[in-house]
């Protein structure tokens, strides 16, 4: 059974933080290395993972010593990853019971990565989950097109898909650390372009609850992040024209 590990960013979350790892903690695929960076939280954010991390000794927790961003937690977050394949969670989000396995069932020898569906802003009942359709196998083209597109059932989010650890280390990929936002989407299309492994596999069952939080980023980006986020869109559109002619 591979090991797989969770790095979860965390910022102020106290609110939050009990329910995400209620759902990282009950999976039903066990083998699981959680990691909790601490972006310097001002409220007990730290303190909970400490008293979880006491609780389940699958919980690793590094406190940064300044906030210094997602980008630099989730690159702190693989430096310490020693499973073979890695998934990332928001620290405000929650997961069905069966998100783990459903991505690991599909993560073949000649997989690249496997995304599920989501749920955003939707109340999130566990109790109901069914599959909205059969998993696909898709090429590199098709699952990269995703990127860019605004509400894709794939799309170019972080925290609906598994990766490899050996991919992202032979690639040398990083988040980029000058970005507050678009910086998940920058890190998938690299990935999706340059990995050895040709296939990819959407299982569209919704195992991802993404909370749709106020105080976060996606709500309070200015206008120069927001420039940013489109300089980095076009960069993905360049770099989608090769992908598709390669």
């Amino acid at each position: 059974m591979k090991k797989v590990s969770l790095i979860i960013p965390v910022f102020n979350l106290e609110a939050y933080l009990v329910k995400t790892l209620n759902s990282v903690t009950n999976q039903s695929y066990q083998n699981l290395e959680i990691i909790l960076v601490d972006d310097y939280s001002h409220d007990q954010s730290l303190a909970l993972a400490k008293q979880w991390a006491q609780k389940d000794t699958r919980i690793k927790v590094l406190a940064l010593p300044s906030h210094q961003g997602v980008s630099k937690a989730r690159n702190q977050g693989l430096k310490l990853a020693t499973g073979e394949l890695i998934s990332f969670v928001d620290g405000d989000d929650q997961l069905a019971p069966t998100f783990i396995q459903t991505l690991v069932a599909h993560m073949h020898t000649n997989v690249a990565a496997v995304a599920v569906g989501y749920q955003w802003g939707a109340r999130f009942d566990r109790a109901t989950h069914q599959h909205r359709g059969k998993s696909e196998t898709l090429s590199r083209a098709e699952f990269y097109a995703s990127v860019n597109s605004f509400g894709d059932p794939i799309g170019g989010y972080i925290w609906n898909k598994l990766f490899r650890k050996a991919v992202i280390d032979q690639l040398d990929l990083h988040f980029d650390e000058t970005l507050a936002l678009a910086e998940d989407l920058w890190f998938v299309a690299e990935y999706i372009a340059y990995a050895p492994q040709e296939k990819f596999i959407f299982d569209p069952t919704s195992l991802y609850d993404k909370i749709s939080r106020p105080g976060s980023i996606i709500h309070t980006a200015d206008r120069s992040m927001r420039q940013k986020e489109q300089l980095i869109r076009q960069r993905i559109d360049r770099l989608g024209e090769k992908v598709v002619n390669h």
